[in-house]
């Protein structure tokens, strides 16, 4: 009967023990097994049993029976007894009765075992026989020797006793050490005179300090920090934690803000605030523009740029963090190029333009004995105070048409969301202004003989420079209204607007 046979008869039984239609397995003790239990659970390790049911899932009292290799294994040795003569099927080389003659390892004999029947070598150490299970073939520790662990074990406790033996003995000897020149300090302390000078009493004083802190350590086991690499002892708080925590500094929700991912706060948490600074952190933008924070990130970007201009290889891997010194070295020499290539190009362009007297620094008393400074005086000595010029612009200013006292723009209506004057809330360009009287609002002057050139802002408005020299118009240009007109008139038309 085939394995696939085999399979299918065992599940269709399965299931009719789930449906009680099949009597329940029974295990080794005799107990039924309930059919509707998962098969991870009812299924035991094979070291453990190949039986089914739970009973290796139950309270197992521990028997001391040694370890036998080839049950654990599954391992067996042949070959203890050397043959006298070649078996068939055996190699013809050496005469094995494990291997053939093309798998063995032994140089080629001039005389065969197989025709010599003399040195039959002896059967290796090979894997039995017995059927293993899939966990059983991939154990990593089916064939480990749990001898050979006690006596690593062990190995390593006698390793440790004795450097625990060593140091106590250390310590004794530095203890009777300590003693004896403790013993010395109070003779000489006790020969000493009373007016002994202040300067040994204090010497002596801080050897005794030293003293009897070697002697807490020893005695309550404080953590003292040494920098002797033999006997150095590690503080157990590298934290300070009487430093307060940035985001504790202020608990206003409406102050400085932190970023819990990256743990920092730009703003200022002492700032709009009544706590009193405890120490001098104004958050981190005033930390990362104060001090030597700008030069490091200067320097990063100065690695950055210099590996992308000039490539990984020709820079080389130039990086502030692995490597500073280079990075500082680096820098220095290209400031130092940088000046002699300034100075060099300087001095070409003065060679070539001239104009190196003029480079050349003003004598400072020059500068603070004579000024070009004019000043006009009264007879009664006060000083003339010059007018004061305002910038001119090219387009009108301080003008305000139809009576209006302010620009427009100066107001904005909200309801119906339209600019306008702010002296009377008016929203029309055109229109006079209703907040001031009728007297107030200057009428249009009447066009006289005497024409004024003014300007007005729109698409024929030119600056004043632009009239300079067109006063008469013999030029050819007429002024009507106020309004120049850039366009020419006939020479007997002009005659006739001068009469």
């Amino acid at each position: 009967m085939s394995g696939r046979s085999e399979r299918a008869q065992k599940k269709e039984l399965d299931e009719l023990r789930k449906l009680g239609v099949a009597p329940p397995e029974e295990d080794e003790d005799g107990f039924y097994v309930n059919p509707h239990i998962p098969k991870y659970m009812s299924q035991a390790p094979w070291y453990v049993s190949n039986g089914v049911g739970l009973k290796h899932q139950r309270f197992q009292p521990k028997k001391d029976v040694g370890f036998n290799y080839v049950e654990q294994t599954g391992v067996r040795q042949t070959g203890k007894k050397r043959r006298r003569r070649w078996v068939k099927g055996a190699c013809e080389n050496c005469g094995a009765a494990t291997h053939k003659k093309r798998d063995c390892t032994e140089r080629p004999r001039k005389k065969k075992a197989k025709f010599t029947n003399t040195d039959i070598s002896l059967d290796e150490f090979v894997p039995g026989n017995k059927k293993r299970g899939w966990d059983a073939k991939r154990d990593q520790w089916s064939r480990y020797d749990l001898a050979e662990h006690d006596f690593t074990m062990q190995k390593h406790r006698m390793i440790e006793q004795r450097r625990k033996e060593q140091r106590e003995v250390a310590l004794k000897a530095k203890e009777k050490k300590r003693f004896e020149r403790n013993v010395k300090k109070e003779k000489k302390k006790q020969n000493r005179d009373s007016d002994s000078d202040s300067d040994s009493d204090s010497d002596s004083d801080s050897d005794m300090e030293g003293d009897n802190a070697d002697e807490d350590f020893t005695t309550s086991g404080k953590v003292i920090q040494r920098f002797d690499s033999k006997t150095r002892i590690p503080a157990r708080n590298l934290r300070i934690r009487e430093d307060l925590a940035k985001y504790l500094i202020n608990l206003d929700p409406k102050s400085a803000e932190i970023d819990p991912k990256t743990r920092s706060m730009r703003g200022n948490p002492y700032e709009n605030s009544n706590i009193e600074p405890k120490d001098n952190y104004r958050g981190d933008n005033a930390t990362n523009q104060s001090g030597d924070a700008q030069r490091v990130t200067f320097l990063h970007n100065f690695t950055a740029k210099t590996e992308t201009v000039h490539g990984v290889d020709k820079a080389g891997h130039m990086n502030l963090t692995c490597n500073p010194t280079m990075v500082e070295q680096a820098f220095k020499d290209f400031k130092t190029k940088e000046g002699k290539m300034k100075s060099s190009s300087n001095k070409k362009l003065l060679s070539k333009y001239g104009g190196a007297e003029h480079m050349k620094a003003i004598d400072k008393s020059l500068l603070i004995g004579q000024n070009e400074k004019y000043v006009e005086y009264l007879p009664d000595g006060r000083v003339i105070e010059p007018e004061v010029l305002l910038t001119k612009s090219k387009y009108v200013e301080d003008e305000h048409p139809n009576g209006h006292r302010t620009i427009f723009g100066s107001f904005y209506d909200l309801k119906t969301q339209q600019w306008g004057y702010v002296c009377c809330h008016s929203a029309q360009y055109h229109g006079y202004c209703t907040a001031i009287g009728k007297q107030d609002i200057k009428k249009p002057e009447a066009v006289t003989g005497k024409i004024k050139k003014k300007r007005v802002v729109g698409a024929a408005s030119m600056p004043l420079s632009m009239f300079a020299d067109r006063k008469t118009l013999s030029s050819g240009y007429v002024a009507i209204k106020g309004v120049v007109a850039t366009t020419k008139v006939p020479h007997d038309k002009l005659l006739e607007m001068q009469k």
